[in-house]
């Protein structure tokens, strides 16, 4: 997922590099105890925060736990807390914290804007898409297709499993080693923090929600493959093959799935349906659609086009020459992708505003060809051997153009 977002208009990218230096530089403040790593681990969480507002929630408890109760535990005999929480590198840290919130956030220029975000993030936007319930079996449901997530689509099996082996590693050789766990497992403290301050809030497991926690994972992933390389130095020859084979194949996998994502994008189904639109489409013609732009083909030059959100069946009165929808879409609302409620799932504000809108049953008329549009053209998407990444919603499997049936040409 990674490489998806990578070629995408998003700040998904940006916000976790911000947020990986943060931690980085929260573990170097740790062990050095030096301001310098204080003002950079306030500066870089600040940016990954303002780039994204959902990274506030990576850092809630690694900074309180690394910040403030770490250094009372660690701290040496005979120094008084108050003293230890009074540190001026805390303090220092505190301050600059606080000036590049009010930087980032532009609440200087922006105050009002600040505030009008604010309240929409922690209303309707924070609301509306809501897909768990605040239950034992939604919780439970909300945290699987999180985790079912990372492992089938954000970093594939393979490299999932071998983090959880790093993980297990870390806490069973550090026990023996008695390494400093509390340290070790910062990212562990990120991924929990995320998901229990932010997607635990929104109720969401898309894999925009899922990949800062895949990333944080692998870090015991490398830990874990250390210390295979290590033990593997010390074995036989047969040994050795026996655990180089595994990584080999799912390494081959690894690749493979990374390289499907790119193959999903070349060979996206708006790309087909666009040329097409070019070829056959006349300019001056309008062409009427139902959803977001950046899910479909871009439109040819010359031509009138327009988004319907309301009062789709009075289309007979605004008579659009051409219909353009996406199988994501004809899916919804036919069933054939319908979402299955119950065992921890509800139907979330905006899925229940959708059904009420008439769009349903447009759609199925549409389909059924009692509209007056005919299906003129259908480009699919065709990966061949590679994977379909059924989390590139944004690529539709098909999209679909409609003309109107007493359109000449």
């Amino acid at each position: 997922m990674l490489n998806f977002y990578s070629h995408t208009a998003k700040v998904e990218v940006p916000h976790i590099f911000w947020a990986v230096g943060a931690l980085y530089y929260l573990i170097r403040v740790v062990k050095h105890d030096e301001r310098k790593d204080y003002v950079r681990t306030a500066v870089f969480a600040c940016l990954s925060f303002g780039t994204k507002d959902q990274a506030y929630a990576v850092f809630v408890l690694p900074f309180i736990l690394y910040l403030f109760i770490y250094p009372v535990i660690r701290r040496k005999e005979g120094t008084g807390i108050a003293r230890v929480l009074s540190r001026k590198n805390l303090l220092i840290f505190i301050a600059v914290f606080i000036l590049g919130t009010l930087f980032v956030e532009n609440i200087f220029l922006n105050w009002e804007g600040f505030l009008y975000r604010f309240k929409h993030l922690t209303g309707e936007g924070g609301t509306r898409s809501i897909h768990y319930a605040l239950t034992p079996v939604g919780v439970y449901a909300l945290w699987r297709d999180v985790f079912n997530g990372i492992m089938t689509d954000a970093i594939g099996l393979p490299v999932f499993l071998l983090s959880l082996l790093g993980v297990a590693l870390l806490f069973l050789r550090g026990k023996e080693e008695r390494k400093d766990l509390l340290l070790e497992s910062v990212f562990l403290v990120a991924m929990l923090s995320f998901m229990v301050f932010f997607v635990q809030v929104i109720r969401q497991s898309s894999i925009r929600f899922v990949m800062i926690q895949s990333i944080f994972l692998t870090a015991y992933g490398g830990y874990a493959l250390a210390q295979i390389t290590d033990f593997m130095g010390k074995k036989t020859l047969p040994l050795k093959i026996a655990l180089i084979v595994p990584l080999v194949i799912g390494g081959i996998y690894s690749i493979y799935n990374t390289v499907s994502v790119n193959v999903n994008l070349l060979r996206d189904a708006r790309y087909g349906a666009e040329s097409w639109m070019n070829a056959h489409i006349p300019k001056g013609s309008t062409i009427e659609y139902y959803t977001y732009t950046h899910y479909l083909p871009r439109f040819p030059e010359g031509t009138d086009s327009y988004r319907v959100k309301k009062d789709f069946f009075t289309i007979d009165r605004r008579r659009p020459d051409y219909l353009v929808l996406n199988s994501t879409m004809i899916e919804k609302y036919l069933g054939v992708a319908k979402a299955q409620y119950g065992s921890g799932q509800i139907a979330s504000t905006r899925n229940i505003r959708a059904l009420k809108s008439g769009m349903p049953d447009f759609v199925k008329e549409l389909t059924d060809g009692r509209l007056g549009y005919a299906e003129v053209n259908r480009s699919t998407l065709d990966t061949g051997i590679f994977r379909r990444h059924r989390a590139l919603n944004i690529s539709s499997e098909y999209i679909v153009v409609y003309k109107r049936k007493d359109v000449r040409g």
